[in-house]
């Protein structure tokens, strides 16, 4: 041959002899080559440059997930969801008995008494002043109370909504989902203490997922946005940003990526593909049919012949 080329497949049992390591060439001459029904094809430039078993890690997509945190710290009294539950918007997650939530009830019902009197003594103020009884002075403290009495009272209403109360014990509130999903985590037991915003469950909503692929910082050159990315069910996704620096411990870059897929769930590890594009001028990539890769037990091989000359060489 006047190039160098893949011997195929029917070469592996003529080269048996050698052993997957042996670096002793061959020589097969047109007849050889044509009794032993020998097929070789030419390399090629590489369009792309594919990168197999990247380690990733499945996340909540941006913006797809959030936390449900206690608002007042209490004691878990009854769990209504568990890891992987499909929730609805409001449903109720879980109840804590709370002291501070018993607290606030009794305030809100003060609340809700001193707004009520606050108001109608500003009426009554408006009505005499009207009359000529009173200096328009009084009716403007009168207002000023009454006004200091709503804000008091719309501020415990807020918090109160912050915890909704339940109907079947005096200072228990309800953990409830923002929103329908999928419960992702859930940080407390039945009967366990709470602290102030602890954390206790969080959901995520039905889409696409997030994936943290690490990389070899040598491919730093060829990495942008857009790249496509394989995952192992054939599922494809894209790269949207390229990590700033380097991870000291295993010299990769992380790449955040996107992907849609029904049966990945966050924490789970798998590899997947990246292909990468070829820059010409830099590195000389060669492209192999997969049809003339030897694949002995232990080892892929390539074998390659020049003038006649057959050679195999360890992948």
């Amino acid at each position: 041959m006047s190039r160098p080329a893949i011997l195929a497949l029917a070469c592996a049992l003529a080269l048996a002899s050698l052993g997957a390591h042996a670096a002793t060439p061959i020589q097969l001459d047109a007849a050889q080559q044509q009794a032993l029904a020998i097929r070789s094809g030419a390399p090629e430039a590489a369009r792309e440059i594919l990168l197999t078993q990247l380690p990733a890690l499945v996340t909540p997509a941006a913006g797809n997930a959030e936390a449900v945190t206690a608002p007042y710290a209490g004691v878990v009294t009854w769990i209504g969801a568990y890891e992987g539950d499909s929730v609805r918007q409001g449903q109720v997650l879980a109840r804590v008995q709370s002291r501070e939530a018993m607290l606030l009830a009794s305030e809100l019902t003060t609340a809700q008494s001193a707004a009520a009197a606050a108001n109608a003594q500003a009426a009554r103020d408006a009505s005499l002043h009207q009359e000529g009884i009173i200096a328009a002075a009084r009716v403007e403290q009168s207002r000023a109370a009454a006004s200091a009495a709503n804000a008091r009272l719309r501020e415990l209403r807020a918090a109160q909504a912050l915890a909704p109360k339940s109907v079947l014990r005096p200072g228990e509130y309800e953990l409830r989902a923002p929103f329908a999903g999928r419960v992702l985590t859930r940080e407390v037991e039945l009967g366990q203490a709470i602290d102030s915003l602890g954390m206790a469950f969080s959901i995520g909503r039905a889409g696409p997922v997030g994936l943290e692929i690490q990389i070899p910082e040598s491919y730093r050159a060829l990495l942008r946005p857009g790249l496509v990315v394989q995952l192992p069910d054939g599922t494809r996704g894209q790269v949207l940003s390229v990590g700033a620096a380097i991870d000291a411990r295993t010299q990769s870059l992380k790449l955040r990526a996107t992907a849609a897929g029904p049966k990945l769930m966050p924490g789970q590890r798998l590899g997947v593909d990246l292909a990468l594009p070829v820059i010409h001028g830099t590195i000389y990539h060669l492209c192999f049919p997969s049809s003339l890769i030897l694949l002995p037990p232990k080892l892929k091989i390539q074998v390659y012949c020049s003038y006649h000359t057959f050679f195999s060489h360890p992948i």
